[in-house]
Protein backbone atom coordinates (compact mmCIF):
# COMPACT_ATOMS: atom_id res chain seq x y z
CA UNK A 1 0.00 0.00 0.00
CA UNK A 2 3.00 2.30 0.76
CA UNK A 3 4.50 1.81 -2.78
CA UNK A 4 1.00 2.55 -4.11
CA UNK A 5 1.03 6.17 -2.48
CA UNK A 6 4.74 6.57 -3.31
CA UNK A 7 3.98 5.98 -6.54
CA UNK A 8 1.27 8.36 -6.97
CA UNK A 9 2.88 10.82 -5.43
CA UNK A 10 5.75 10.09 -7.54
CA UNK A 11 3.55 10.86 -11.05
CA UNK A 12 1.98 13.93 -9.18
CA UNK A 13 5.42 15.52 -8.34
CA UNK A 14 6.04 14.93 -12.78
CA UNK A 15 3.24 15.78 -13.74
CA UNK A 16 3.18 19.39 -12.30
CA UNK A 17 7.12 19.44 -12.56
CA UNK A 18 5.96 18.93 -16.42
CA UNK A 19 3.40 21.66 -16.51
CA UNK A 20 5.92 23.78 -14.95
CA UNK A 21 8.18 23.33 -17.71
CA UNK A 22 6.01 23.60 -20.11
CA UNK A 23 4.40 27.17 -19.10
CA UNK A 24 8.37 28.54 -18.81
CA UNK A 25 8.74 27.26 -22.29
CA UNK A 26 5.43 28.58 -23.61
CA UNK A 27 6.08 31.88 -22.03
CA UNK A 28 9.93 32.23 -23.51
CA UNK A 29 7.99 31.19 -27.28
CA UNK A 30 6.13 34.24 -26.88
CA UNK A 31 9.00 36.15 -25.40
CA UNK A 32 7.56 37.09 -22.12
CA UNK A 33 9.49 38.78 -19.50
CA UNK A 34 8.12 40.57 -16.39
CA UNK A 35 5.97 43.82 -16.53
CA UNK A 36 7.74 47.27 -15.66
CA UNK A 37 6.44 50.80 -15.44
CA UNK A 38 6.27 52.39 -19.15
CA UNK A 39 6.11 55.91 -20.05
CA UNK A 40 4.16 57.65 -22.72
CA UNK A 41 7.50 58.24 -24.47
CA UNK A 42 8.47 54.87 -24.64
CA UNK A 43 5.35 53.37 -25.36
CA UNK A 44 5.07 56.02 -28.61
CA UNK A 45 8.71 54.79 -29.86
CA UNK A 46 7.73 51.30 -29.53
CA UNK A 47 4.26 51.63 -31.35
CA UNK A 48 5.94 53.43 -34.15
CA UNK A 49 8.66 50.97 -34.42
CA UNK A 50 7.14 47.70 -33.74
CA UNK A 51 3.67 48.10 -34.36
CA UNK A 52 3.51 50.55 -37.47
CA UNK A 53 0.19 51.32 -38.14
CA UNK A 54 -3.42 51.80 -36.15
CA UNK A 55 -3.95 54.68 -34.17
CA UNK A 56 -2.08 54.64 -30.18
CA UNK A 57 -4.31 54.48 -27.56
CA UNK A 58 -4.21 53.56 -23.64
CA UNK A 59 -6.53 53.25 -20.54
CA UNK A 60 -7.53 56.69 -19.38
CA UNK A 61 -7.64 55.18 -15.45
CA UNK A 62 -7.00 51.84 -13.59
CA UNK A 63 -10.83 51.40 -13.94
CA UNK A 64 -10.38 51.72 -18.08
CA UNK A 65 -7.27 49.01 -18.39
CA UNK A 66 -9.46 46.48 -16.20
CA UNK A 67 -12.13 46.82 -18.71
CA UNK A 68 -9.93 46.81 -21.53
CA UNK A 69 -8.13 44.12 -20.27
CA UNK A 70 -11.18 42.10 -19.38
CA UNK A 71 -13.05 41.97 -23.01
CA UNK A 72 -9.77 43.20 -25.36
CA UNK A 73 -6.66 41.22 -23.41
CA UNK A 74 -3.81 40.29 -25.14
CA UNK A 75 -4.10 38.79 -28.42
CA UNK A 76 -7.45 39.91 -29.17
CA UNK A 77 -9.36 41.45 -32.14
CA UNK A 78 -12.76 43.03 -32.24
CA UNK A 79 -14.44 44.70 -34.85
CA UNK A 80 -17.63 47.23 -34.54
CA UNK A 81 -19.80 48.30 -37.20
CA UNK A 82 -20.96 52.27 -37.80
CA UNK A 83 -23.18 51.75 -35.46
CA UNK A 84 -20.50 50.40 -32.82
CA UNK A 85 -22.16 47.07 -32.66
CA UNK A 86 -18.98 44.17 -32.22
CA UNK A 87 -19.72 42.42 -35.64
CA UNK A 88 -16.82 39.90 -35.01
CA UNK A 89 -14.07 38.81 -32.09
CA UNK A 90 -11.64 35.63 -31.99
CA UNK A 91 -13.15 35.13 -28.67
CA UNK A 92 -14.63 31.77 -29.42
CA UNK A 93 -16.96 31.85 -26.54
CA UNK A 94 -19.04 35.14 -28.01
CA UNK A 95 -19.16 33.28 -31.14
CA UNK A 96 -16.13 34.58 -33.14
CA UNK A 97 -13.79 33.10 -36.03
CA UNK A 98 -10.17 32.47 -34.88
CA UNK A 99 -7.30 35.56 -34.89
CA UNK A 100 -5.74 33.84 -38.45
CA UNK A 101 -8.82 33.54 -40.15
CA UNK A 102 -9.65 36.86 -39.51
CA UNK A 103 -6.79 38.87 -40.36
CA UNK A 104 -7.23 36.51 -43.67
CA UNK A 105 -10.64 37.75 -44.28
CA UNK A 106 -9.40 41.50 -43.84
CA UNK A 107 -6.74 41.06 -45.97
CA UNK A 108 -8.23 39.42 -49.12
CA UNK A 109 -11.03 41.82 -48.55
CA UNK A 110 -13.32 39.67 -47.97
CA UNK A 111 -14.56 40.32 -44.38
CA UNK A 112 -18.40 40.20 -43.56
CA UNK A 113 -19.94 40.80 -40.20
CA UNK A 114 -20.82 38.03 -37.97
CA UNK A 115 -23.40 37.12 -35.31
CA UNK A 116 -21.42 38.32 -31.94
CA UNK A 117 -22.42 37.68 -28.63
CA UNK A 118 -21.97 41.59 -27.19
CA UNK A 119 -22.89 40.47 -23.66
CA UNK A 120 -25.79 42.50 -23.71
CA UNK A 121 -23.97 45.37 -24.81
CA UNK A 122 -21.27 45.20 -22.60
CA UNK A 123 -18.46 45.35 -25.55
CA UNK A 124 -19.86 48.26 -27.62
CA UNK A 125 -17.65 50.79 -28.99
CA UNK A 126 -18.63 53.30 -27.39
CA UNK A 127 -17.83 50.99 -24.16
CA UNK A 128 -14.32 50.98 -25.49
CA UNK A 129 -14.01 55.12 -26.43
CA UNK A 130 -15.11 55.94 -22.92
CA UNK A 131 -12.63 54.11 -21.16
CA UNK A 132 -9.31 55.43 -23.52
CA UNK A 133 -7.33 58.21 -24.81
CA UNK A 134 -5.61 59.18 -27.20
CA UNK A 135 -1.98 59.23 -26.68
CA UNK A 136 -0.40 61.51 -29.91
CA UNK A 137 -1.97 65.00 -29.56
CA UNK A 138 -2.80 65.68 -33.17
CA UNK A 139 -5.24 62.28 -33.76
CA UNK A 140 -8.66 61.69 -33.72
CA UNK A 141 -10.63 58.55 -34.03
CA UNK A 142 -12.90 58.88 -37.28
CA UNK A 143 -16.14 57.75 -37.59
CA UNK A 144 -15.44 54.18 -40.37
CA UNK A 145 -17.92 51.61 -41.60
CA UNK A 146 -15.69 49.71 -39.33
CA UNK A 147 -13.51 50.05 -36.60
CA UNK A 148 -10.76 47.34 -35.65
CA UNK A 149 -9.47 47.06 -31.71
CA UNK A 150 -6.58 45.08 -30.48
CA UNK A 151 -4.39 45.07 -27.66
CA UNK A 152 0.06 44.67 -27.14
CA UNK A 153 2.26 45.21 -24.29
CA UNK A 154 5.62 45.26 -24.61
CA UNK A 155 6.48 42.55 -21.30
CA UNK A 156 5.07 40.17 -24.76
CA UNK A 157 6.67 40.15 -27.79
CA UNK A 158 4.62 37.86 -29.66
CA UNK A 159 2.41 40.57 -29.68
CA UNK A 160 4.21 42.90 -31.72
CA UNK A 161 5.47 40.57 -33.86
CA UNK A 162 4.83 41.66 -37.70
CA UNK A 163 3.37 38.53 -38.64
CA UNK A 164 0.37 38.67 -36.49
CA UNK A 165 -0.37 42.47 -37.47
CA UNK A 166 0.10 42.13 -41.17
CA UNK A 167 -3.92 43.48 -41.40
CA UNK A 168 -2.70 46.98 -40.34
CA UNK A 169 -0.56 47.18 -43.81
CA UNK A 170 -3.58 45.39 -45.74
CA UNK A 171 -6.35 47.73 -44.59
CA UNK A 172 -3.71 51.26 -44.67
CA UNK A 173 -4.91 52.78 -47.46
CA UNK A 174 -8.85 51.15 -46.85
CA UNK A 175 -10.92 54.07 -45.87
CA UNK A 176 -13.52 51.77 -44.94
CA UNK A 177 -11.63 50.92 -41.70
CA UNK A 178 -10.32 52.40 -38.64
CA UNK A 179 -7.84 50.66 -36.55
CA UNK A 180 -7.07 50.80 -32.47
CA UNK A 181 -3.95 50.14 -31.62
CA UNK A 182 -4.48 49.49 -27.29
CA UNK A 183 -1.44 49.54 -25.28
CA UNK A 184 -1.97 47.36 -21.76
CA UNK A 185 1.21 48.17 -20.55
CA UNK A 186 1.62 49.81 -17.10
CA UNK A 187 2.62 53.58 -17.90
CA UNK A 188 3.27 56.28 -15.86
CA UNK A 189 0.04 58.17 -16.54
CA UNK A 190 -2.35 55.61 -14.67
CA UNK A 191 -0.60 53.40 -12.43
CA UNK A 192 -0.19 54.17 -9.12
CA UNK A 193 3.67 56.00 -8.97
CA UNK A 194 4.43 54.17 -5.81
CA UNK A 195 2.47 50.86 -6.50
CA UNK A 196 4.58 48.06 -7.30
CA UNK A 197 4.01 46.68 -10.97
CA UNK A 198 2.52 43.00 -10.09
CA UNK A 199 4.63 40.24 -10.79
CA UNK A 200 3.91 37.30 -13.11
CA UNK A 201 3.73 33.78 -11.03
CA UNK A 202 3.99 30.25 -12.93
CA UNK A 203 1.15 28.46 -12.26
Amino acid sequence: MKKIILFVILIIFILFGGLFIYKKWQFKQMGYSQPKRETIKDIIKIHKNKIGGGKLVTAKDQSGYYYLNKYCGLGSILIFNSQGQLVESNFSNLGGKCFADIQHDLCNNAFKPNQINDLNGKISLDSFLAKIVIVEPNDTISHRKYTIIFSWVNYVQMSLNKKNLKFINCLIDNQEYEILAINLDYNSTWYPKNKEIPKHIFK
